[in-house]
């Protein structure tokens, strides 16, 4: 699904992650734990695209093809879903339109609008929000967690094919945690070929999950 080998990023000349390498096979879930420093967030970052952070030497490969042949509209459409920790608001943009928008663009068809907005709201009360979200704009005034439900609204609408979530119980409640638990779950329990690369530093939350496994990072020499 998602392969990562001997890993090597930089920004601004500057080593972030060095000689990384894991590989996330369908069907599984990949915990990475680690120090503040150790390149963790830096790799979702060069996952989802972000030019401040290159490559100076590995590869990475989804679905067989190399990511960095893929646009990050083309990542987003083969199935590649990133939640970084910090989502930025959207001041003007309802959630209600940016949902559908995105539903449309990936899917690839035009939803029935009373059909779509029913399942949405389905979703919203699932992960513990009330239908209102829909006529708010995207994360202006949304509390930490309620960004991390809102998040997790978007996954269960798309379903995407790997999942990458940077320390996305770190925002959450121990109802929210349990959320997240159940969407994780129903996710994974699906006869489909679906992989989750989760970055935490409680893998205890997620040890009681099926196919799970945990990759230590350390800080890097390099990085000193």
């Amino acid at each position: 699904m998602l392969s990562i080998e001997n890993l090597q990023l930089c920004v601004h000349e500057k080593v972030v992650l060095s000689d990384f390498s894991i590989a996330i096979k369908p069907g599984q879930m990949q915990l990475i734990v680690g120090p503040n420093g150790s390149g963790k967030s830096s790799l979702v970052h060069f996952l989802r695209g972000d030019a401040h952070y290159k490559k100076k030497r590995g590869t990475v490969t989804f679905l067989g093809t190399s990511l960095e042949a893929m646009s990050v509209v083309e990542r987003v459409q083969k199935g590649l879903f990133i939640v970084t920790q910090h989502q930025i608001a959207i001041p003007g943009l309802k959630v209600s339109v940016f949902l559908k928008a995105t539903y449309e663009a990936l899917v690839g068809q035009i939803a029935d609008l009373d059909g779509f907005f029913k399942k949405i709201v389905e979703l919203f009360v699932l992960v513990g929000l009330d239908g209102s979200f829909l006529d708010r704009c995207v994360h202006e005034g949304f509390s930490g967690g309620q960004k991390k439900r809102f998040e997790l609204v978007q996954i269960l609408l798309l379903r995407p094919k790997c999942i990458v979530l940077d320390e996305i119980d770190s925002g959450l409640d121990a109802a929210g945690c349990q959320v997240l638990l159940a969407v994780l779950n129903n996710l994974m329990s699906e006869k489909v070929d679906r992989s989750v690369l989760l970055i935490t530093h409680r893998p205890e939350l997620f040890q009681s999950m099926c196919n799970v496994q945990i990759y230590h990072m350390k800080i890097a020499s390099e990085f000193t």
